[in-house]
């Protein structure tokens, strides 16, 4: 068995990635845990609706691979029975008089407005597998790091002409704008898989908040950009799951975030049960307000944020003072190279901020409520600020 840096190769937990693994585990690294390492399942409703959707487009697809046209009714067909299966197989209950219901009026409008007609499938693409490798290596010393798998699978390939363009189904109570789909990083995995320079999001729509709809989005171009986000997305979320399975720290989402509550997450029953007592930390001792002395850190915040430039047109955008003091850092020495003009009450309270110490020596280190400040201080090359 091949081990690189103590981790084996073959566990393909820490090794073998989807963009659904990464994203549960930026959202929320307990619902990972739960999910992906105790196994529990987080079926229900809208996911058994989803698959029969995709179902049904898929039956579509390669019926047109196969020469057959099918009608609406039968699409309506496939998706109804998968319905019925997958929700007996999972014990969840969907109102399939509801699911009928809306998909209907769904496909009536993808059919006339002639959209299905526009999806031109390429032949092994549908619901088609992908694996993209991955190298890595230790940012901090250079040495290799596992290599890791990313996969999946793309809905359809269409291709008009030259152009090929993934298509990707989506199903929920509200469609995929046009903003987050350019937004969305997902997209671009599926791009480079399908060997697309496009994607287009198709969204059946169900009806809560509206009428059942679908809707669709303009094709998404595949930027360089776009690819570098994807890749750092990746990077970081890949080497965040191995931390925490090297460490078995999983923490979970801030309670207030959107997503955590009963309606959003299957397991929020799991994460902060009220009726169960807490065995591994307690309450010592309050000091309550009116008794508890300001905190040092806070008087020095409130000291430096009451102390302004004295002339107004010394202030500078903080995007181009956090410019300057970039590229004064010196990454050798840790300190800024330049000099730098303040007056006597501003070098006075930073130097009792920073113990006494020279300012240019920790001026790297200043806290972000403090730029202001300094961003009227930094001088270029001994000139003015422009």
């Amino acid at each position: 068995m091949a081990i690189i840096r103590g981790m084996e190769l073959d566990y393909p937990l820490k090794n073998e990635f989807s963009f659904s693994k990464l994203w549960t585990f930026y959202q929320c690294p307990w619902k990972f845990h739960l999910k992906y390492i105790q196994k529990f399942k987080d079926d229900g409703p809208a996911l058994v609706g989803g698959k029969g959707i995709h179902a049904g487009q898929e039956a579509d697809n390669l019926a047109k691979l196969a020469g057959r046209d099918m009608g609406m009714r039968e699409v309506l067909e496939v998706a109804a029975e998968t319905v019925k299966h997958e929700g007996a197989l999972r014990g969840v209950t969907v109102n399939l008089d509801t699911f009928v219901r809306d998909h209907t009026a769904q496909l009536e409008k993808w059919y006339t407005l002639g959209w299905r007609d526009k999806v031109r499938p390429v032949p092994g693409t549908v619901e088609g597998a992908f694996r993209i490798e991955l190298g890595f290596k230790d940012p901090l010393t250079g040495e290799l790091d596992p290599p890791a798998l990313f996969q999946g699978f793309v809905d359809v390939v269409s291709q008009e002409g030259a152009v090929r363009t993934v298509i990707d189904y989506k199903s929920g109570g509200r469609p995929v704008r046009q903003k987050l789909a350019e937004d969305n990083l997902q997209f671009v995995g599926y791009a480079l898989a399908g060997k697309a320079p496009f994607v287009q999001v198709v969204s059946f729509v169900r009806g809560e908040r509206q009428k059942p709809t679908v809707q669709r989005t303009t094709p998404i171009p595949t930027t360089e950009e776009r690819v570098r986000k994807f890749l750092r997305f990746v990077e970081y979320g890949i080497r965040g799951v191995r931390t925490a399975l090297k460490g078995g720290s999983f923490p979970r989402c801030s309670p207030s975030a959107y997503y955590c509550g009963q309606g959003g997450c299957a397991f929020f029953a799991l994460c902060y049960p009220g009726k169960i007592e807490n065995r591994f930390i307690s309450v010592e001792k309050i000091i309550p307000v009116g008794e508890c002395a300001e905190p040092e850190w806070h008087r020095k915040i409130k000291e430096i944020e009451s102390v302004k430039p004295e002339k107004a047109e010394e202030i500078k955008v903080f995007v181009e003072g956090a410019e300057v003091r970039q590229g004064l850092v010196d990454t050798e020495q840790k300190k800024y190279t330049y000099e730098i003009s303040m007056t006597d009450e501003q070098a006075t309270l930073l130097q009792r901020f920073f113990e006494g110490e020279p300012i240019t020596e920790k001026l790297v280190a200043v806290p972000f409520w403090a730029a202001e400040l300094l961003d009227a201080a930094v001088i270029r090359n001994g000139k003015e600020p422009k």
